[in-house]
């Protein structure tokens, strides 16, 4: 069955915002990342977004169906992360802040 479709969309928009303002999410997440004393390398920040999308996509399913992911749904949503991750590292390659 996959990912609610409204769910999937938001995750999809989200990526895409993420794509249209590199600079300024690398920024917010570098800030973040060093104030915990973290060094932000694009490994890091690509895990940061990995994990903040997650959050953001079982906050979603919370709100809307009152549970988590079942595992069918996280299947979809890994494979919507790994299809998106090459152009998520491409982007934050090309615009290096730090």
């Amino acid at each position: 069955m996959g990912l609610d479709a409204e769910i999937r969309a938001r995750l999809e928009e989200i990526i895409d915002n993420i794509l249209r303002d590199k600079a300024g999410i690398e920024k917010s997440i570098s800030v973040t990342l060093e104030a915990q004393g973290i060094e932000a390398s694009l490994e890091t920040i690509l895990s940061f977004i990995a994990g903040d999308t997650f959050g953001v996509t079982t906050g979603m399913y919370y709100l809307k169906h009152g549970r988590s992911l079942n595992e069918d749904e996280m299947l979809h949503y890994l494979q919507i992360l790994k299809r998106r991750a090459w152009e998520l590292r491409q982007a934050f390659i090309s615009t290096r802040i730090i």
